[in-house]
């Protein structure tokens, strides 16, 4: 084992090496570098500023400094860790690099925070330098806040801006791209003038950061609210990707989060990224994960994916696969969506997409594979206790004609006063006509959106225009296998009866057919009842 004052050139086992020009070491005062065959990576930082300082943090439980030690080191270098103060020197007669100059063992395991400040006392031995760090083996240099951090780091993923799991308000079309730059993560971060604006959304995980443009002579100071406590944030610093917010050591559960802006004679609030645990995940407020939690206004993920001007496949209901179709949908689509809750009616639950899920595709195509019938296209969802149908709305056979789904459930509804009808924030009808079941002639196909929410338009079957898309409907019910019976003698025949259900499920049971069990749908009594 090392000791204070020996050559240590690489870390030793249960160690690992941080090169001192790592972006999370930050410093203030007069800095140069060192070249040197002698240092870690051929160079060392070296000051020769009283109160110059150096401050990093790392998470683990044990530190050690690699320095050079020479004539003219500094005789007095102060440390903080967390506060608790010490002093090493960096003195020798004579010069020797990669040298072990300060170890520090047995602290606490997490967080730590390392301030080095060169308080030299002999006006000969002035010389503050550091080479190396190294920390446990399984320990990490934390990222400060006003650092940028153009990737998550270990043990984090990071969510886009654009993500449809963020709530914008007001709606996200109201918040401006900031002009299309590489130094934005994915290019394109957005920021909004309204000091009344709020971006809401929830998260599963243990911690989270905020990264934004910042730009301190525009951007308002923030508020993040999580779970219901509340904690600043500012921008201090002209950077692309900075990290401006971090909160670690939460509770392994779905988190509440608002984030707004004080009104403090500043232009904006930006945005730009969210990062969470590597195993966390990101979902919008109104985001259920469970069939059974599914009521109006609601909405749950799904996967979809297709070739060109064909019928795909759908898969993942209630999980997150991968990134969201573009809003602005695409020809051959890979990604996730929304089905929103629209009705629950006699148990059966409807659900429409938020967003044409694929463009360039004819509604003859749709129709070969019975979506734009009535009956519409069975699906698996693997799982056997559901019924799913995918099938696309009806439209109105002219533009004076509102009974039907489209006025009902996109143009009008208020979806349980959760959303403002018509919103294209919501539904995203914007730039493309959705595909209907309704046929006015038997030359045309009805279909809605595109120019407004109430906007009627019409196209010949086969035609598969970039502007005519694919906004599927799934309709659930649930599906029980009936396993336990008996026989009741009534009105002089035998009849079978379901045990140990409630008597208005028994009603419309009355009797099951003589044979085998039975496979039907209960969907009203889905929540009521437990079939053994």
């Amino acid at each position: 084992m090392a000791t204070i004052g020996q050559v240590l050139t690489i870390p030793e086992l249960g160690w690992k090496r941080y090169d001192d020009n790592d972006p999370k070491i930050v410093r203030t005062g007069n800095w140069a570098i060192e070249p040197d065959r002698s240092h870690y990576m051929r160079n060392a930082f070296f000051t020769n500023q009283k109160g110059a300082t150096l401050t990093f943090s790392f998470n683990g439980t044990k530190i050690r400094l690699i320095t050079p030690i020479r004539n003219g080191g500094s005789d007095n270098i102060k440390i903080e860790i967390d506060g608790v103060t010490e002093f090493f020197s960096e003195y020798a007669t004579n010069y020797a690099g990669q040298i072990l100059a300060y170890e520090k063992t047995n602290l606490s395991s997490g967080n730590h925070t390392v301030k080095l400040t060169n308080a030299f006392t002999n006006t000969n031995n002035v010389t503050m330098s550091l080479d190396a760090i190294d920390i446990d083996g399984t320990g990490f240099l934390v990222t400060p806040i006003g650092s940028q951090l153009t990737a998550p780091e270990p043990g984090w993923k990071r969510y886009d801006d654009i993500d449809s799991a963020i709530q914008y308000s007001p709606g996200y079309l109201s918040w401006a791209l900031i002009g299309a730059t590489g130094l934005n993560y994915k290019t394109t971060p957005r920021y909004t003038g309204d000091p009344n604006a709020r971006i809401t959304f929830d998260f599963i995980g243990t911690k989270i950061r905020l990264i934004q443009r910042t730009y301190p002579a525009d951007n308002r100071s923030g508020q993040i609210e999580i779970d219901g406590k509340t904690e600043s944030f500012v921008s201090t610093i002209d950077q692309y990707q900075t990290l401006v917010y971090e909160k670690t050591g939460l509770e392994n559960k779905r988190h509440s989060v608002t984030i707004t802006w004080l009104n403090d004679n500043k232009y904006s609030n930006a945005m730009d990224a969210i990062d969470i645990d590597s195993e966390g995940r990101l979902l919008h407020p109104d985001e259920i994960t469970n069939l059974n939690d599914l009521n109006v206004g609601k909405r749950i993920r799904a996967n979809y994916m297709a070739l060109q001007n064909q019928v795909g496949t759908f898969s993942k209901l209630g999980e997150e696969t991968t990134d969201f179709i573009p809003i602005t949908s695409s020809a051959t689509p890979n990604g996730d969506f929304y089905f929103i809750m629209t009705q629950d009616k006699n148990g059966r639950k409807t659900l429409v997409a938020d967003r044409n899920i694929q463009h360039s595709i004819s509604w003859d195509t749709l129709n070969n594979e019975g979506i734009a019938s009535g009956s519409g296209l069975p699906i698996d969802f693997n799982m056997e206790s559901f019924i799913f149908t995918i099938r696309i709305l009806t439209g109105g056979v002219s533009t004076a004609d509102k009974d039907n789904e489209w006025d009902k459930w996109i143009f009008n509804s208020l979806l349980n006063d959760t959303i403002t009808p018509g919103d294209n924030n919501i539904w995203n009808w914007s730039g493309l006509y959705s595909w209907t079941s309704t046929s006015p002639n038997t030359t045309q196909r009805v279909l809605r959106g595109n120019g407004s929410a109430s906007n009627t338009g019409y196209g010949g079957p086969s035609n598969n225009a970039g502007s005519s898309a694919f906004r599927p409907v799934l309709e659930i019910e649930s599906n029980f296998i009936l396993k336990n019976y008996s026989f009741i003698y009534e009105d002089h025949m035998y009849k079978k009866y379901v045990d140990l259900i409630e008597e208005d499920m028994a009603k419309d049971t009355s009797y099951l057919e003589d044979g085998s069990l039975l496979k039907f749908s209960l969907n009203k009594y889905a929540k009521k009842v437990e079939v053994t």
